[in-house]
């Protein structure tokens, strides 16, 4: 398997970020016999970008006439806690292509 990384069983249990969380995938991937590794880290583009648009959905359906004012206000609430949720537990979403010969 993948294991070994920070003495926690599996490279997936490391807590890095940034560049880092990076480099750190890319050595694992390497060490388990794949070549060419690249590895994006596009945690704000793709998990950012999800959150602000489920917390601006219940405000459009509102401005479109799909949703009464009551129901946004809940609608919303609910879609700032889930965006929470998603922000509090997805640490990464990182992107990557290697070969594996």
């Amino acid at each position: 398997g993948l294991g070994g990384g920070c003495g926690h069983g599996s490279f997936l249990d490391c807590p890095p970020t940034g560049q880092d969380r990076v480099g750190r995938r890319l050595v694992h991937f390497e060490a388990v016999g794949f070549e060419d590794v690249e590895v994006e880290d596009r945690t704000d583009d793709c998990l950012g970008g999800f959150r602000r648009s489920l917390i601006a959905w219940p405000a459009s359906e509102r401005r479109k006439g799909a949703m009464s004012l009551k129901s946004s206000l809940g609608t919303a609430l609910v879609c700032r806690l889930i965006a929470g949720y998603f922000g509090a537990v997805s640490k990464a979403y990182l992107l990557v292509s290697a070969p594996k010969p």
